[in-house]
């Protein structure tokens, strides 16, 4: 049985124990993490997000996702990419960023690469956006833990997943000393 938009962000705001605000296609499943709220909609380009805006001690940016041709060849000319140190994570992703050491600390927990290698497929990515990314609208203390998945995802369990992914990114950020773990003005959030 296929759910409509609206029953499937029901179902998967009770699953994460949020809530979904909005009107018509403009609905959102929010969930509250510690200090922050996690987000989930579908953008007007029909493809799902997953953000989480957070206070920055460290200007880290950050982009993973699996290579396509373009990204093998990417790597094989030696372009940009940071390898995490595993082997088998590094040969599975694409990992960009600006700090290779941060990132590097950032991904040397094995629950947190297990849950990038279970949630990151092809056609997604999972980006630390900061003020300056050409689509931000937030202030300079202010980034954005951004997925997208150039399609509509329905799979509860991964969309589920994908929140546990969020919860373990920001608390390893903080972990790390690269974020604050405080609350983020309501109206910067999204």
């Amino acid at each position: 049985m296929r759910l409509d938009r609206d029953q499937l962000w029901i179902q998967l705001a009770e699953l994460v124990e949020g809530e979904v605000i909005g009107v018509s296609h403009r609905r959102m499943v929010v969930c509250r993490y510690r200090e922050w709220k996690i987000a989930c909609d579908i953008s007007i380009r029909r493809r799902t997000r997953i953000r989480a805006a957070f206070s920055v001690k460290s200007d880290l940016r950050l982009k993973i996702y699996r290579p396509l041709m373009f990204g093998y060849l990417a790597k094989s000319l030696g372009g940009l990419v940071i390898q995490s140190g595993d082997y088998q994570f590094d040969s599975q992703f694409v990992i960009q960023g600006n700090h290779p050491q941060k990132v590097q600390q950032l991904l040397d927990d094995q629950p947190l690469k297990e849950q990038i290698h279970n949630n990151i497929l092809t056609s997604t990515y999972l980006q630390i956006k900061d003020h300056d990314h050409r689509f931000a609208h937030f202030p300079d203390n202010v980034n954005q833990l951004h997925f997208q998945c150039q399609k509509i995802i329905t799979d509860l369990k991964w969309l589920k997943s994908l929140f546990g992914l969020f919860q373990a990114m920001l608390d390893r950020m903080a972990a790390i000393g690269v974020i604050y773990q405080r609350p983020i003005s309501s109206h910067l959030l999204f």
